[in-house]
């Protein structure tokens, strides 16, 4: 039986999932999959940015506010500890930078592994769902939310809260996933 929530949410047809039953990935599959990528991708980058122009913009108030109440008056002046202080929020930035491209680049490798190869796996069994977040993995699904996660055998797939939702805790499945990146393709 095939639940329509799932297969909303996961975003497959029947013809997805005869052809993940035959082992295979369709194109519209991997096009979605890539297409989702780099929206999380893009996703990341806009977030770093995002944090690393509040991190600079606060330096720059914190002196103003410095200066201010050390002359009197409003000039900004780089003096040897400003230039410190922004020489650290740099480093961290570039440090950040550098986490983000490396996490990054893994993940599209995984990615481009399983769409390289068309391998669909598939496993079965009783599905364990938890109430919450699993805290121990990298939030590397779709969007920057929390990421949840469900069990079934010995094998763990970080979804949305949405699809954590969907499934029903002690419930047999039949789940069609991407061996490298653990992407569920299909849920009968």
């Amino acid at each position: 039986m095939i639940d329509s929530n799932l297969m909303g949410l996961i975003n497959f047809n029947m013809q997805d999932l005869e052809a993940n039953r035959k082992g295979f990935i369709t194109h519209d599959q991997k096009t979605r999959i890539y297409t989702h990528y780099w929206r999380e991708a893009l996703a990341f980058w806009i977030f770093f940015l995002k944090y690393v122009l509040s991190a600079l913009l606060a330096v720059i108030i914190v002196a103003t506010i410095v200066q201010f109440a050390s002359t009197g008056t409003w000039s900004l002046s780089w003096n040897e500890g400003m230039n410190t202080i922004v020489s650290i929020v740099l480093f961290y930035t570039v440090i950040c930078g550098i986490v983000l491209i490396i996490l990054l680049t893994y993940r599209r490798l995984q990615i481009y592994r399983d769409l390289h190869q068309g391998i669909v796996l598939v496993i079965r069994g009783v599905v364990h769902v938890s109430g919450t977040r699993d805290k121990s993995t990298f939030q590397r699904r779709w969007s920057l939310g929390e990421t949840y996660s469900i069990k079934i055998a010995d094998l763990n797939f970080n979804v949305s809260i949405n699809l954590q939702s969907a499934f029903h805790s002690s419930y047999p499945y039949t789940i069609y996933y991407l061996p490298q990146s653990k992407i569920i393709l299909s849920v009968e």
